[in-house]
C-alpha cells in the first residue's frame, strides 16, 4: 500500500523533460501541462494502521466521520519546502506544501479491499458571488469625494489593506508587519523602540479601549476556526490589556530578527503559526483604519457635497439614493 501526495506548483518552471526517480523510498513524479510542472507528486509505502478510516453514524445527525492520517507528513512538508527554495532559482514561486492531495494506492486486490478512502483534499472555498453583501453606494461615492477633496491618501488605510490581503493569502507574519506599522503609527506617537512603544500603547487609553472592544466582541470569537479558540481564550482572554500589549511587542520584535542561532525561530514558510496573532491584529488595525475612513466618508464638507450631487443629478433631475447613517455601520 501506498500513501501519495500530490503539491501544486505556482510559477512557470519548464523542464527540458521529466522523468519519475525514487530517492530513499520517496518516489517522485511529475505533472507538467503546456510543458510547465503544475504539481510534484511524492508517494511512499504505508502500513495498514496508517490507512483512513470512515465511521457511519458516529452519533445523531452525522452521517460519517472520516479519520484522515497523513504518515510522515512533517517529514515531507521538511523536504518539500527545501525543493521549493532550491527550485526558485527557476521559477518556482510557491508549493502548495499546507495543503495536499492526499491519496492511498493499493497494488492488489488484497490492499483495495482494505481502502475505505481513496483519497482526500481540503482547498478554500471564497463566497459566491450571490452571498456577497452589498454596499450602499453613498459609501462608494463620498469615499471618492472624500479622497478628490483631500487629494493625498493616508498610508495607515494601505497598511491596514495590505494586511487583510496578506492574512486571506494566509501570508500571517507579512499581515503582522502590516497591522502593526497601523497601530504603532497611530498609538505610539512616532516612538519606534521597543520598550517605547510599549510604554505609549500601555499608557494609551485609546488602544486599551480598542483592545478591550475587541475581546468584547462574541462575532470575532465565534468566526475563530475552532481549532485556534482554546489557544485565543488562553493567550488573550485570561489576560490583561498590559500583558496582551507587551506580548504583541515582544512577537513584534521577535519577528523582526532572525538567526540560526536561537533555540527556538520561526519560518517563513511556516506562517501558519502565527494565525491567531494575525487575526487579532488585524480586529486592533481594522478599528483604527475603519475610523479613519468613516471620519471621511462623514465629514460635514463631505455629506454636504453628495446630498447636493443627488439633488442635482447627472441630467438636472433630483436622484432618489438611499443613504447610510453612520450608527448603522460597524466595522
Amino acid at each position: 500500500m501506498r500513501c501519495r501526495y500530490t503539491f501544486d506548483v505556482k510559477g512557470r518552471i519548464k523542464p527540458q523533460q521529466t522523468v519519475s526517480f525514487e530517492v530513499d523510498g520517496f518516489l517522485f513524479e511529475f505533472y507538467v501541462e503546456r510543458g510547465f510542472i503544475r504539481n510534484i507528486r511524492v508517494s511512499f509505502e504505508i502500513a495498514d494502521h496508517e490507512l483512513p478510516r470512515v465511521i457511519n453514524n458516529p452519533e445523531p445527525g452525522i452521517a460519517l466521520h472520516v479519520n484522515v492520517t497523513s504518515p510522515r507528513i512533517h517529514e515531507v512538508e521538511e523536504i518539500m519546502r527545501q525543493i521549493e527554495g532550491m527550485l526558485s532559482f527557476w521559477g518556482v514561486e510557491a508549493i502548495g506544501i499546507r495543503k495536499p492531495k492526499h491519496e492511498w494506492i493499493a497494488e492488489n486486490e488484497e490492499e483495495k479491499k482494505k481502502l475505505e478512502l481513496f483519497n482526500f483534499s481540503v482547498r478554500l472555498e471564497e463566497l459566491k458571488d450571490h452571498e456577497i453583501r452589498p454596499v450602499s453606494f453613498d459609501l462608494i461615492a463620498r469615499s471618492i469625494i472624500a479622497s478628490v477633496k483631500t487629494k493625498q491618501h493616508n498610508v495607515l488605510l494601505s497598511f491596514n489593506k495590505r494586511g487583510r490581503v496578506d492574512n486571506k493569502n494566509e501570508d500571517y507574519i507579512e499581515a503582522i508587519y502590516n497591522f502593526y506599522f497601523v497601530i504603532e503609527s497611530y498609538y505610539a506617537g512616532g516612538k519606534n523602540k521597543n520598550h517605547a512603544v510599549e510604554k505609549a500603547l500601555k499608557n494609551s487609553a485609546e488602544f486599551n479601549e480598542n483592545i478591550s472592544g475587541v475581546l468584547a466582541d462574541q462575532e470575532f470569537r465565534t468566526h475563530l476556526p475552532s481549532e485556534l479558540r482554546m489557544k485565543y481564550e488562553s493567550q488573550y482572554l485570561k489576560k490583561e490589556a498590559d500583558v496582551i500589549i507587551k506580548e504583541l511587542v515582544m512577537m513584534r520584535g521577535f519577528l523582526h530578527h532572525y538567526s540560526s542561532k536561537r533555540k527556538t525561530n520561526w519560518h517563513p514558510d511556516k506562517q501558519h503559526e502565527f494565525r491567531l496573532e494575525a487575526y487579532f491584529l488585524e480586529q486592533l488595525s481594522h478599528n483604527v483604519a475603519f475610523g479613519i475612513m468613516m471620519d471621511q466618508a462623514y465629514d460635514t464638507d463631505v455629506v454636504e457635497q453628495y446630498n447636493e450631487l443627488i439633488r442635482k443629478g447627472k441630467n438636472g433631475e433630483a436622484l432618489t439614493i438611499k443613504s447610510s447613517r453612520r450608527s448603522d455601520l460597524r466595522g
